[in-house]
């Protein structure tokens, strides 16, 4: 795992091809909203659930719906989901 930084939150995951999971949502909208927030902020998202194919969204609640950001972009990404705030920055 590359170190991001001391202020890291244990949750953060290398996991997929140079995206990193900074956030792990009950639900699709959940971790849409949160993908929202960090394109507000000018971060690219890919937002992955298994929940075949949206036919199943109940699966989320045991899965989780990670959303994702490039490496490069964790610390930024740590930053805005702390405050919270969709504005650039």
């Amino acid at each position: 795992m590359t170190d991001h930084g001391a202020t890291t939150p244990y949750w953060v995951e290398e996991d997929f091809m140079g995206w990193t999971t900074v956030h792990v949502a009950y639900s699709r909208p959940d971790a849409e909203v949160i993908g929202a927030v960090l394109r507000g902020r000018g971060i690219e998202v890919l937002v992955v659930a298994d929940d075949a194919g949206g036919t199943g969204p109940e699966l989320a609640f045991s899965n989780g719906v990670a959303v994702r950001v490039r490496d490069e972009d964790v610390p930024r990404a740590i930053a805005a989901l702390a405050t919270g705030s969709p504005r650039k920055g």
